[in-house]
């Protein structure tokens, strides 16, 4: 997973593998992007579509509403 904060707000781009759900189901990433003091700059989803077991499913996440210094972030999957 890569994050990239700009101007425009924040970028994730990444792959999802699936080691146990069938290919075709949709999951949820939830992003939370955090600040050099620990605040919650933001919030993002972005749901994907799983690839077959044990494949790569490429994802990129656009958060415009993420402003400041992002410091570090992390996510959690909702199937």
């Amino acid at each position: 997973i890569m994050v990239q904060a700009g101007d425009g707000g924040a970028t994730v781009t990444g792959k999802v593998k699936s080691r146990s759900l069938d290919a075709g189901k949709p999951v949820t990433l939830t992003f939370t992007f955090l600040g050099i003091d620990g605040k919650v700059l933001g919030t993002q989803d972005v749901s994907v579509t799983l690839a077959a077991k044990e494949t790569d499913q490429p994802f990129e996440l656009k958060a415009p509403s993420v402003t400041g210094e992002v410091a570090g972030w992390k996510y959690v999957v909702k199937t």
